[in-house]
């Protein structure tokens, strides 16, 4: 039988385990691929769905289990909160039945680094997409404006993001790419607010799917928002990312969430708060220096 393993729902979780699991797999002597199965709070419009799509990027390490997602079990509460909040361990074996559930969230979150908090080697490669050719060059944004991100907006208001964006558009020349989930579609006001003041804008929130959103992030000449799973991914592609992080972590967690080499080079993180268009477009500009020469194939 393959060894089943539970992991958090978000896309940004799921890769930080899936940086370490061939390692834990060799070290454990488990078969790959793995099963996985999301645990995580139900939400009526899939919310908790939304990883399932990225481990299917990783055929060779994951099948998806029966169920695909399984509701937390308030039971298990301690050993959510060590998970998610604390410094403490990352792998729990027995959880809900399943062999192990993994989250490095709370050494990340912590302060922590991943290729220092065990003994498990890091692998940061994202799998190859499928290329796709765009006729123009253009930027991705990832700005909601819900729950977590609501303290960042109080740091760095939206008037302010629209002013950074606008000053990036007339320097670049960039089409501003709006993604976001279904939830943002469906309930976030003030990222419709947002989109509305860039005629030119493209709104992909809640309207393309993963696969489709990682042929945008490989051609995207830069990524500008909140930190979150696909902006984390893109700056693991080397693709020059500036994202915006609140004071909540410790300043380490804006690195540590992405592999060591793009660290400070192609991805540049800024606090919200004391943030300035003037700090973010050196940020944006030291992202690009750094960066490789990205390939646009050519547009028939």
């Amino acid at each position: 039988m393959p060894t089943r393993i539970l992991v958090p729902p978000g896309i940004g979780d799921i890769y930080w385990v899936t940086v370490k699991l061939r390692s834990m797999a060799s070290k454990l002597g488990w078969k790959l691929p793995v099963e996985a199965t999301v645990v995580s709070y139900f939400d009526k419009l899939d919310a908790h769905k939304r990883g399932l799509d990225f481990i299917r990027m990783y055929p060779e390490l994951y099948t998806i289990g029966s169920p695909d997602c399984v509701e937390n079990d308030k039971s298990c509460q301690a050993v959510w909160d060590e998970a998610y909040l604390g410094p403490g361990n990352s792998i729990f074996p027995g959880v809900m039945g399943y062999d192990y559930f993994i989250a490095y969230n709370g050494v990340i979150n912590s302060g922590g680094y991943l290729e220092t908090c065990d003994d498990f080697e890091c692998d940061w490669r994202v799998p190859p997409v499928v290329r796709q050719a765009y006729p123009s060059k253009f930027m991705l944004c990832f700005f909601p404006f819900l729950g977590t991100y609501e303290s960042h907006e109080r740091d760095f208001p939206i008037e302010k993001i629209a002013g950074v964006l606008n000053e990036i558009i007339m320097l670049t020349g960039f089409i501003p790419i709006f993604l976001g989930g279904r939830t943002e579609a469906a309930y976030d006001t003030k990222q419709a607010e947002l989109i509305n003041m860039f005629p030119n804008a493209i709104n992909l929130v809640g309207r393309t799917s993963l696969p489709k959103v990682m042929q945008l992030v490989d051609q995207a000449s830069l990524i500008f928002g909140y930190h979150s799973g696909i902006p984390n991914l893109g700056a693991a592609m080397g693709i020059p990312t500036v994202l915006l992080w609140d004071d909540r972590y410790p300043a380490s967690t804006a690195f540590a969430c992405v592999p060591p080499e793009v660290r400070g080079s192609t991805y540049q993180p800024v606090e919200t708060k004391g943030a300035t268009s003037d700090k973010i477009l050196k940020a944006i500009s030291k992202a690009r220096v750094h960066a490789r020469p990205r390939i646009h194939p050519k547009f028939p």
